[in-house]
């Protein structure tokens, strides 16, 4: 079966410097891989590569196609991509924007059809958005601004979903809500989900494997249980954790150093 994605030899340089550099992964389809490391390790950019954003060397394919030979619309097809929220807004309502994400399926002169209304309003269902879907975006909390992009990227249905730092800005219990979704996205509808994210005590309770970068090169690639343990993580973060199982699966977690920082 082919991959639902597969990198290899990956190297991104700009202005000269080396980004990221000879990174190789491979994800099955329907797995949830989380990338993680130090700021600045190169996460983000290899999303940006796998999204077509940023020129690179190497080569990506996508369930056997190579992303270099695909339009952006046949791209658009195969690959969603939701940005880091920060600020992030447009002069539009939530159903519009939801609507929009429709265009990899539709030719330039065509509408909304039945059916793309059905598919945005099932996907604002699973969001949880459908409550204020005629509300403008620059109206609601960074939360509900998320899961808005996130229905977006969803209406799309594409084989695979990038995620970069889902969970950020976000309060404790919008934080769960969020990672509950996207486990229903991933378990449930089958897609494949490859997020970037900090929040290690979060992903490794979802994701079924783990890519570690550090200066742009691979220093873990593996399950999260592997990498939850202080040898891994010091090589990853150049730093020592206070650790303990999680009480339902036994994982390690990171916990808070109770002594002067």
């Amino acid at each position: 079966m082919p991959k639902a994605l597969d990198i290899k030899h990956l190297r991104l340089t700009i202005d000269n410097k080396d980004i990221v550099s000879d990174v190789s992964l491979a994800v099955d389809p329907g797995g949830y891989l989380a990338i993680v490391g130090p700021n600045g390790a190169g996460k983000t950019s290899i999303l940006k590569c796998i999204a077509g954003i940023h020129n690179y060397t190497g080569s990506i394919a996508v369930a056997d196609n190579n992303l270099a030979d695909l339009s952006a619309k046949k791209r658009a097809q195969r690959i969603a991509y939701v940005p880091q929220a920060g600020g992030r807004t447009a002069p539009f309502t939530c159903r519009e924007l939801v609507a929009m994400s429709r265009y990899p399926h539709k030719t330039v002169m065509s509408g909304i059809s039945k059916r793309d209304a059905e598919i945005v309003d099932e996907k604002m269902e699973l969001t949880a958005i459908a409550g204020f879907a005629d509300r403008q975006l620059d109206t609601l909390s960074g939360g509900e601004r998320q899961k808005v992009f996130l229905a977006a990227a969803l209406a799309q249905e594409a084989d695979l979903l990038l995620l970069d730092e889902p969970t950020t800005f976000l309060d404790p219990s919008t934080r769960y809500e969020m990672r509950k979704l996207l486990k229903q996205i991933n378990r449930k509808l089958g897609v494949t989900v490859v997020e970037v994210t900090h929040d290690l005590n979060d992903v490794v309770l979802i994701a079924d494997k783990i890519y570690g970068i550090r200066n742009g090169r691979t220093a873990f690639f593996g399950s999260p249980k592997m990498l939850m343990q202080q040898s891994e993580l010091e090589k990853l973060y150049n730093h020592s954790f206070v650790l303990a199982p999680h009480p339902d699966n036994g994982i390690s977690m990171i916990l808070p150093e109770a002594g002067e920082l």
